[in-house]
């Protein structure tokens, strides 16, 4: 939600103070359904999208991630946030979503940089985590992806931890991944580095 800084609007039905409200596609909550096997009727929030992370900002651009969905791209225009573009992958229901990071020279080149954790390690209900993927894509439009780590097996990262974020700099991409607990009685963190090869 956008809201008015000089006025907050306080508890209001139906969300009368947002000054915007958004939704990743058209399958938002609904204000009421009944459960087609008991017949109870609820009211609230039924489903929807989870934010478990922060968003990025890049050239009038803001990026967001959610649980379960793809990154949305928003343009900024007048005070508002118009929906553009979004990514092929849809980052799973229970992995707490992804954090967004833009590197780019300037305000040229933007990359948008994800990190899929799959089923991360600390997921009490998931006794087998996965590997993290980490993904790229062109930050004008983020139907083009342009890095999968799961496409080649020798940059398969470590296995996923909730929370974690790319970090880029100097030309190279930093993520915290974790080994796997069955494989060592001691599983240490791991620090996976991406560059160009030489």
């Amino acid at each position: 939600y956008l809201v008015n800084a000089a006025k907050l609007g306080g508890v209001q039905a139906n969300d009368a103070g947002a000054a915007q409200t958004l939704w990743f596609n058209n399958d938002h909550y609904q204000a009421q359904c009944t459960n087609t096997v008991t017949g109870e009727a609820y009211s609230t929030e039924i489903a929807g999208y989870q934010i478990f992370s922060t968003a990025a900002y890049f050239n009038g651009s803001i990026y967001l991630g959610v649980t379960a969905g793809p990154i949305q791209q928003f343009l900024l225009s007048a005070g508002q946030l118009q929906p553009a573009s979004s990514t092929d992958a849809q980052i799973a229901e229970g992995t707490y979503g992804t954090t967004p990071f833009v590197s780019a020279n300037g305000n040229q080149n933007g990359i948008v940089w994800m990190l899929d954790h799959d089923s991360p390690i600390q997921d009490p209900l998931n006794p087998a985590p996965a590997p993290a993927i980490l993904r790229a894509y062109d930050a004008s439009n983020l139907a083009l992806k342009l890095y999968d780590s799961s496409s080649v097996p020798a940059d398969q990262p470590g296995y996923g931890i909730k929370f974690t974020s790319p970090i880029v700099a100097n030309g190279k991409v930093f993520i915290g991944t974790a080994h796997d607990t069955l494989a060592s009685t001691n599983p240490q963190g791991e620090l996976d580095v991406y560059g160009l090869k030489q």
